[in-house]
């Protein structure tokens, strides 16, 4: 079992795009939890799909977390990334949800993984979330926890929770859970981040309740804040959606100098979910790239042929094998990152350079800095990266705009 017990904890809060720490208090109460068929496996795969892998994951009655048995799933060869699923109906759009499990693991591959995903769905199934955590298979040899937690748009109705292996090996998952965190608010809103261009006049948004409204219109009501608290959304146009717990919400707003804003939604005088607003500054094409898309390298077109992930002691075998270019290293070593560069042009190789080390962007600035004053004219330079798969870290992604303003 799974208690969340009461206590002073640090709560990490979006406010204008930034993730503030603030002290809460936890819920007294446990978690809810939501019925799962089987979730012990003692009556083998019963309540679990495992799609196309059969002959992959099996019930194991020879390991166990608790009880007799567990499930298993075992691809050495690591070709076929096989999962197990479980779909959950009469979810609440809003609310936040855990799914968690025990899992253990023999890896025929250095990088295998266990994974859990959450993919949530609406009435008419449209997928609308997916959020995954991974564990090494290598750091779970005995019992390990593993979890994600993620918290739903206002129309998920459904959710499909996989238990998956990545790469060779055998893992065995046992005592699954999935529970419900925290309620819905008084107005869930979504989409929680959205991008208007400058000039734009209005925006939109889902609101959805925790209950269909009984008579009319709900007293919904969405108001976007400048970073200094001004109200600047004006008409407000409240349209049923295709649930009867979700309305559409349209805003008129003036034309908004770049930056974030906050969209704050209430219901009567219950404050509901923030969401946030970006306002991109206007597009400025980068000097080594033509109008029609075209990137140069010293003034010539450039079609680039990279590997990621590679040691400099590899370029010129990536360069001897037709390669160009490399995701190289990023500058928070000016020594190091000079001799990748130094490396990458030897071998005739460009580099495109990342400066998100460790998933930071804002932490990392005054190394970024220091690196492209150093090396901005460095003949080994294709690009400077300011962040990769920005929708995998919505966390970082949010200030981005603030640390390079």
């Amino acid at each position: 079992m799974y208690h969340r017990l009461t206590q002073v904890c640090l709560a990490l809060v979006p406010v204008f795009g930034v993730y503030l720490a603030v002290h809460a208090v936890a819920a007294a109460a446990d978690a809810t939890a939501v019925p799962l068929v089987n979730a012990s496996f003692e009556q083998d795969l019963s309540g679990w799909s495992v799609s196309t892998f059969g002959q992959l994951i099996a019930g194991d009655t020879q390991v166990a977390h608790t009880g007799k048995s567990s499930a298993r799933i075992s691809d050495p060869a690591g070709e076929s990334m096989p999962y197990a699923t479980q779909v959950v109906h009469d979810l609440s759009g809003g609310a936040t949800y855990t799914f968690r499990a025990w899992v253990r693991g023999d890896a025929t591959e250095p990088h295998a993984a266990a994974a859990l995903k959450i993919e949530g769905y609406t009435t008419d199934g449209r997928n609308t979330l997916g959020k995954y955590a991974r564990l090494p298979v290598k750091s779970c040899s005995d019992w390990a926890p593993i979890a994600v937690t993620a918290r739903f748009p206002p129309q998920v109705t459904r959710a499909s929770l996989l238990l998956r292996l990545f790469g060779g090996g055998t893992i065995w998952f046992d005592d699954v859970e999935f529970v419900q965190d925290m309620p819905p608010p008084a107005v869930a809103l979504g989409p929680e981040r959205q991008t208007a261009q400058t000039g734009q006049r209005s925006v939109s948004f889902v609101a959805g309740l925790a209950k269909p409204w009984p008579n009319g219109e709900p007293p919904i009501r969405v108001s976007i804040r400048t970073p200094d608290g001004n109200i600047v959304s004006s008409e407000q146009v409240l349209m049923r959606g295709t649930e009867a717990t979700v309305w559409n919400v349209t805003l008129t707003i003036p034309e908004l100098a770049p930056g974030t804003y906050v969209a704050e939604s209430r219901l009567g005088g219950a404050l509901g979910q923030s969401a946030t607003v970006f306002i991109p500054m206007p597009i400025r094409k980068p000097a080594n790239l033509t109008d029609t898309g075209t990137i140069l390298a010293d003034g010539k077109p450039f079609f680039p042929i990279g590997v990621y992930h590679c040691s400099r002691t590899h370029y010129p075998m990536l360069a001897k094998a037709g390669f160009n270019c490399v995701q190289g290293s990023g500058p928070q070593s000016l020594e190091g990152f000079g001799q990748a560069l130094d490396a990458a042009a030897a071998a005739g190789l460009m580099m495109d350079v990342p400066l998100y080390a460790n998933g930071k962007v804002a932490a990392n600035m005054p190394a970024s800095i220091a690196g492209i004053e150093r090396y901005a004219k460095h003949p080994a330079v294709l690009c400077w990266k300011i962040i990769d798969e920005p929708d995998a870290r919505p966390e970082i992604a949010d200030e981005v705009p603030d640390a390079y303003t």
